[in-house]
Parts: structure tokens; sequence; C-alpha cells
């Protein structure tokens, strides 16, 4: 676990939507399908990394948005829009394993920022690594976005 600073990078997103608790997995499956889709067309360069931006509004309702990095911006398409990913400092760490188990690293993280006396700022996401039929295998690099100023 580290801060880093973190630039923004540009996404091609499908889909931004409000979620009370639960699982986001139709959400997510939908926007990989229509980003891609938009890639097979040529519409959008090839993509990298799929990315989670989760926003928490309060009350228990978080704005979720998906998409897959792209080298640069483009023309917003149908149902895909060019969007950035957060910047600013971020508390980070590799989540190893099954994605069903990103809760506990999420978690990890958050007593982290606590015990370092950083301030959340309710913005969150994930990058994707390489896909693999082996849980095991599975990686994914988690962001907590900190308050550039720390607690008292």
């Amino acid at each position: 676990m580290s801060t880093v600073m973190t630039r923004p990078g540009r996404l091609a997103a499908a889909g931004q939507w409000m979620q009370r608790h639960g699982s986001a997995i139709r959400g997510i499956q939908w926007v990989v399908v229509t980003v891609y889709a938009a890639v097979e067309s040529g519409k959008i360069q090839q993509p990298g990394q799929n990315v989670i931006v989760y926003r928490q509004l309060g009350s228990g309702e978080v704005e979720v948005e998906c998409g897959v990095q792209v080298p640069g911006p483009f023309a917003d398409l149908d149902e895909v829009a060019s969007r950035e990913t957060p910047a600013g400092r971020a508390a980070t760490m590799t989540h190893h394993g099954p994605y069903d188990r990103l809760g506990e690293t999420h978690a990890a993280l958050i007593a982290w920022v606590r015990s370092h006396g950083l301030r959340p700022t309710g913005i969150l996401w994930e990058v994707y690594g390489e896909w693999s039929e082996n849980p095991d295998e599975l990686r994914a690099q988690v962001f907590h976005q900190v308050a550039e100023e720390e607690l008292d």
C-alpha cells in the first residue's frame, strides 16, 4: 500500500448509473459489450484495461462509471462517451485473486488510509489486469482518492 499522484487517463465509457448496495455485474457486462462493439467497428482505437470508477454520493448511493482505457480523446458515439479517470493523490494497492473478494482489498486500503491520517474523498476506482480463467491469477489495481490535506 502506498500513495501516488495519479494523472487523468482517457476512457471510452458506456454507462453511468446510480446504485445503492449490491452487485453492478449486469451493468458492467453491458458496458464491456458496448465499448468493445465500438472498438470492433473501428470507431475507437484499440483499448487498454477495463476501469470502474465509483463516486460515493452519500446516503448509500454510489455513481458507477465503467469504461476501457483508450489512448486519447474521441468524439462521443451513440452510447460511448470520452471520459477521464480521476486525478490527484490516491492510496493504492494491488488486489490478487477472485474479483468477488475485491471488497476485502477496499476494506484493507481504507483501514490503511485512516491509520495514516489521510482523508478519503469518496472517489475510488479499479483498473483490471489481464483476464484469466484461473481466479487466483486475476489482478486489479485499486485506488482511493485522498484529500491533499491530512486529518489532524
